[in-house]
This record gives C-alpha cells, sequence and structure tokens, in this order.
C-alpha cells in the first residue's frame, strides 16, 4: 500500500529498491531511481497497474528512458555482445533518451516493428529492435530487449513528475489501500480527501489488472 501511495504522489525519496535493482544501478552508475515501462504493463507485477502520463515540465533532472531494461542490461539478459562494465555504462549513454525527445524515436519504431501500434501493447515480438546491437531474434531474447523503460531519480516532488491517470486493482484492493491511506494518516485531512477523490476518480477493479490495463491503453 505505501509503495502505491508513494508512486501516486510522487514522494519517491522512501522507496526501496530491491538488491538487485541496487547492484545494477551501482554497477551502471545512474543513482537510485524509480521505473517505469512505456506503454506496456508486465504480468509479473500485475496485482495492480498504474498508467501514467508525462507530468512536469520540464521534467525531473536526470529523468531518462532507454528501448530496453537497464536490469536486464546489467544482469546480462539481453542478447548483445559481451561488454565489460564499462563499455554498458556506455551503451546506456548512447542509448538515453531525455523526456520528451524519446517520444520521436520511439514512434518511429513502432512505425518500423509492429503492423499495429497496439501490438507493442499487447508484448507482441517486434520485427526489429530498437537498437542495433541486440539481437531480438534471438531464441533466448525476451521482452526485456525491446521493452521501453524509464527512470526517475528517487526524489520526493511537490508535483508527482509523472501523473497517473488510471488505477486498475484486484477486486477488493481499492477499499484496501483507501482504508490504509485514513488509517496511516499519512496525508493531513484536506489532502485526504483530495487523494481519495482522485483515486476514486480514474480507479478500476479486475480479477486479472493487467488484462484490464492493456485493454485500457489499447482503447485509449
Amino acid at each position: 500500500m505505501e509503495l502505491l501511495f508513494r508512486r501516486l504522489t510522487g514522494r519517491f525519496a522512501s522507496i526501496e529498491p530491491t538488491e538487485n535493482t541496487r547492484q545494477s544501478e551501482d554497477e551502471l552508475a545512474i543513482g537510485r531511481n524509480v521505473y517505469y515501462y512505456v506503454g506496456h504493463c508486465v504480468p509479473d507485477f500485475g496485482h495492480l497497474v498504474v498508467a501514467h502520463t508525462c507530468g512536469v515540465t520540464p521534467p525531473a533532472p536526470g529523468t531518462a528512458v532507454t528501448p530496453f531494461d537497464t536490469g536486464g542490461l546489467s544482469r546480462n539478459h539481453l542478447s548483445v555482445p559481451e561488454m565489460t562494465l564499462q563499455a554498458k555504462r556506455e551503451f546506456l549513454a548512447k542509448n538515453s533518451y531525455a523526456v520528451p525527445k524519446h517520444a520521436t524515436v520511439f514512434d518511429e519504431w513502432i512505425a518500423m516493428a509492429f503492423d499495429e501500434a497496439s501490438d507493442y501493447v499487447k508484448g507482441e515480438r517486434p520485427t526489429c529492435g530498437a537498437v542495433s546491437e541486440i539481437d531480438i531474434h534471438n531464441d533466448e531474447c525476451d521482452a526485456r530487449s525491446w521493452l521501453w523503460e524509464a527512470r526517475v531519480p528517487r526524489a520526493d516532488y511537490s508535483v508527482p513528475p509523472l501523473l497517473p491517470k488510471r488505477v486498475i486493482f484486484k477486486r477488493s484492493q481499492k477499499e484496501l489501500y483507501l482504508d490504509w491511506v485514513v488509517s496511516e494518516k499519512v496525508l493531513g485531512y484536506a489532502e485526504a480527501v483530495e487523494h481519495i477523490a482522485l483515486v476514486e476518480s480514474m480507479a478500476d477493479e479486475s480479477d486479472i489488472p493487467v488484462d484490464a490495463m492493456i485493454h485500457f491503453l489499447v482503447e485509449g
């Protein structure tokens, strides 16, 4: 519950990374971040799903988007030639795009790699990769090699750097979350009322939140 609250409100500073994430960030020298997939949601993280849109302009310093999973790069899950630590850092830097400049490159790749833009949202395999060094046709290559990922520095923001537009909970979880906001007194009264109203306005529940979110993203 607390993790969702912090993501929705931009209070990122106290979000604790997993040990794997910490090791990857240290190896790639990118600092502590909060991560989002761009235009796609992954079933492995599907007990609830949040769709965001770009928030503050300009974005928080250090915000970047890559055409692959950075953890996958660090932990050798991408289908790329063997790299030294320094080569991985250079590869990441070369393929990190500022926001919103990433959108042009992303849209151009979507047009080349899929018959329909919705195929990316649905998790279909692209016909070509966005990064020439990644061999997406390798049988061992998985979605980490082509799913775009955004990273936002882990800090507390007065305005969320990404604005939530849709939250889909597993059934019965929405009320649990709203009860938690009230019982834990994480916000003052007026802020809590505003936050609860916001969540109510954009929340839904589903037996399979990921499928419901994919439908929402495809239908627009």
